[in-house]
């Protein structure tokens, strides 16, 4: 199994190469898939990394999504503050 396929979307079969997710935020070079966590390694030479929390189920979907909400957030764990000040438990 390649672990660092971007998202499995039959639209993106045969693209290789950085995928670029918005003018704020680099492109993606390369996703890595390694339950609990989601690696992105970003056009700019970055990398971002979100681990799930304990009792949360792993997910690659909401691991890259997390990852691009956390680079478009300045790539910080403040990201954090954004989630918990708009979405109540």
């Amino acid at each position: 199994m390649n672990n660092s396929l971007l998202i499995d979307n039959p639209m993106l079969h045969g693209i290789t190469g950085i995928i670029h997710v918005s003018p704020t935020v680099p492109g993606i070079k390369r996703v890595i898939f390694n339950p609990p966590a989601t690696i992105v390694l970003w056009a700019d030479g970055t990398k971002t990394v979100v681990k799930c929390g304990e009792g949360d189920t792993y997910s690659k979907e909401v691991g890259l999504a997390m990852c691009i909400a956390k680079k478009a957030l300045g790539n910080e764990g403040n990201y954090n503050n954004v989630f918990r000040k708009w979405v109540e438990e």
